[in-house]
C-alpha cells in the first residue's frame, strides 16, 4: 500500500469513480482484517485516499473520499487522510526570521474548508479541522524559532 501512487477509481482526467474505490476499500480493509493488518491497513487507506484532488466545490478532499470517510467512520483511516495530506506537502523553506506565516495560511485554508463542508460532510470536516489545528502548532513553533534566532543577534 505504501508504494500505492494512484487513487483507485481514478479516471485519466482526474474524476473518481466513486463505486469502484468503495468496492475497493471495502475489499482492502477485509482482507487486511483476516490477515490481522486492519489497524494499520486502515491507517495506510487514508493515506491514499490523502492523493485525492479537490472536489468541484474546491475543497479538498473530492466529493466521493468525502462520502467514503463519512460511511466507513474509522478514527484509523482519519488518522491516515491527516498524515498523507500533511506529508504531501513535502519539504518547506523560509527565511531565519519569518516564523510561521506560511503555516497560518494554511491553517486558515482548512478551517475554511472545514467551515464550506461541514454541514454535508462532518466528519471530513473535523479532518480538515485537525490538519489546521495541525498547522496552527507548527506556526507557533516556527515562531518561537524566529524569536529565538532574533534574540541571538
Amino acid at each position: 500500500l505504501r508504494e500505492w501512487h494512484t487513487l483507485p477509481g481514478q479516471r485519466d482526467d482526474g474524476t473518481i469513480d466513486a463505486e469502484h474505490l468503495s468496492t475497493w476499500v471495502k475489499a482492502a480493509r477485509l482482507a487486511l482484517s483476516e490477515c490481522g493488518r486492519g489497524a494499520i491497513g486502515d491507517e495506510q487507506i487514508g493515506e491514499i485516499l490523502a492523493g485525492c484532488g479537490a472536489g468541484e466545490d474546491g475543497v479538498w478532499p473530492i466529493e466521493p473520499v468525502r462520502d467514503l470517510i463519512g460511511t466507513i467512520q474509522s478514527s484509523r483511516v482519519d488518522t491516515g487522510i491527516q498524515i498523507g495530506k500533511t506529508n504531501r506537502r513535502g519539504v518547506t523553506s523560509r527565511g531565519a526570521f519569518e516564523g510561521g506565516t506560511q503555516e497560518r495560511q494554511l491553517e486558515s485554508d482548512y478551517r475554511n474548508m472545514a467551515i464550506k463542508i461541514e454541514k454535508s460532510w462532518p466528519r471530513t470536516a473535523m479532518i480538515l479541522r485537525r490538519i489546521a489545528d495541525s498547522y496552527q502548532a507548527d506556526a507557533r513553533r516556527h515562531d518561537l524559532r524566529a524569536e529565538e534566532y532574533g534574540d541571538a543577534d
